[in-house]
């Protein structure tokens, strides 16, 4: 999860494309990409959201669960949210 602009965006990566896919199946939306191979490293595959009201129905779901690294993170992108209001 991080901040880019002004924009808010959420990636999930694995090399296990089973996880990712049953990600996007229980969110319901998102991208998967497959991430340029390297040499001698398994495959990996990136799921990513950048619709900042998926971003925030996701974080907000997910908050409860998270650990206080993770929970820190997802406050700031709240805090984020609030400060920095989509115009549109």
């Amino acid at each position: 999860m991080f901040k880019k602009g002004k924009s808010l965006i959420i990636n999930c990566t694995s090399t296990d494309l089973d996880v990712i896919e049953k990600l996007v199946r229980t969110v319901g939306y998102g991208n998967i990409t497959q991430n340029k191979q390297i040499e001698g490293h398994k495959t990996a595959y990136t799921w990513r959201i950048g619709l900042r009201s998926a971003v925030m129905d996701i974080i907000v779901r997910i908050r409860p669960h998270m650990g206080e690294r993770r929970g820190q993170r997802i406050d700031e992108m709240i805090q984020f949210n609030e400060e920095h209001p989509t115009i549109r």
